[in-house]
């Protein structure tokens, strides 16, 4: 079935987790993203119900942009496409989640910049059956950055929530609140915010922040906070099942919109040295498709934490080192009237 459609609230329950991909004007994007998710087996081998959620145009330049993704969607040819009548922003993603949520229990999220391996499906279903009754866990995502080391083999559980394909429960995200009531008092608790912030090496709170101020337009901000808030926690594979796009042609981006998906440009401590083909074959071993590969323990693994911790470190120097040399490049070329570029 391929429709355009209203959404419409319904009491009948599958058991079969839902895929939700949103998409706003990346056509090329997104038909890469697609592409992923049909080459994956499970995918047919349970028939998974399958959402494409297309945003609306924030004004008249963007309407050809989201024409051209609509059209994608509907070539695709599988599953229920959902055309927004107004621009809904982040909240095409949020009320996505929260309707399929409340219809199927469960959901899989990916945006369009997202492109799966062919485990992650199958890790991510065998999580959201195995934690679907256990408060504690929140979520489960097919990304992680380069550079963690955790204590078990194949799977542990840390509390940032890392939101590049993941899957989540109706229990946990009941919990999520566009207010995000309570924010104000937790940015400034220093001491929560310094685990918050993943030991202080990155500015998880300061997001939270500029979001609820208006500074961000985000939704990811809040939804970590409330996790944070209910203690939840995030399974995570111990390599990345997903490959980034980069956020070209996003709200925040500025790559061109008809760059090659697969040829994002990336940073070191995403992918590490990885190449996108590495990505089209498992990268896990197959005692995590049975559940064999999950931890004993459900726990945060402080080990991860800190390996990852290091990295976002040594990240966030190399850029305040770009920014010292920008300043300092561009007060040279002004002395020297000469003009200015940030090229390197």
């Amino acid at each position: 079935m391929n429709t355009s459609q209203k959404l419409v609230k319904s009491d009948s329950i599958t058991s079969l987790p839902p895929i939700a991909v949103f998409a706003h004007k990346r056509s090329t994007y997104l038909e890469a993203c697609l592409q992923a998710i049909r080459e994956s087996e499970l995918f047919f081998k349970r028939d998974l119900p399958l959402y494409i959620f297309c945003d609306a145009p924030r004004d008249d330049k963007e309407k050809q942009q989201v024409e051209e993704t609509i059209a994608v969607a509907h070539k695709y040819g599988r599953g229920t496409v959902v055309v927004r009548e107004r621009n809904y922003g982040f909240r095409n993603i949020t009320e996505g989640i929260t309707y399929l949520c409340d219809k199927y229990e469960r959901a899989i999220i990916i945006e369009d910049d997202v492109l799966i391996s062919p485990d992650f499906l199958p890790f991510i279903c065998e999580a959201l059956e195995k934690y679907k009754s256990d408060p504690r866990i929140f979520m489960a995502s097919g990304f992680m950055y380069f550079g963690a080391q955790p204590s078990t083999p194949q799977t542990f559980f840390l509390h940032p929530a890392f939101i590049w394909g993941w899957a989540t429960w109706k229990r946990a995200w009941d919990h999520f609140v566009w207010d995000a009531p309570g924010w104000g008092e937790f940015v400034k608790d220093k001491k929560q915010c310094y685990l918050y912030d993943c030991f202080g090496s990155m500015p998880f709170s300061k997001g939270l922040r500029k979001t609820m101020t208006g500074l961000w337009k985000a939704w990811a901000p809040r939804w970590m906070y409330a996790m944070h808030k209910a203690g939840g926690l995030t399974l995570y594979p111990y390599r990345s099942l997903v490959w980034n796009c980069g956020c070209g042609g996003g709200t925040h981006g500025k790559a061109s919109l008809d760059a090659d998906p697969s040829l994002g440009e990336r940073e070191y401590y995403i992918h590490g040295t990885m190449e996108r083909e590495e990505f089209t074959k498992p990268r896990l071993s197959a005692s995590v498709y049975t559940g064999q590969g999950f931890p004993s323990d459900v726990k945060m693994d402080r080990r991860a934490l800190r390996y990852l911790a290091i990295t976002f470190l040594q990240e966030r120097l190399k850029q305040e080192k770009r920014k010292r040399w920008r300043l300092h490049a561009k007060l040279l070329f002004q002395r020297c009237a000469l003009p200015f570029t940030t090229r390197r």
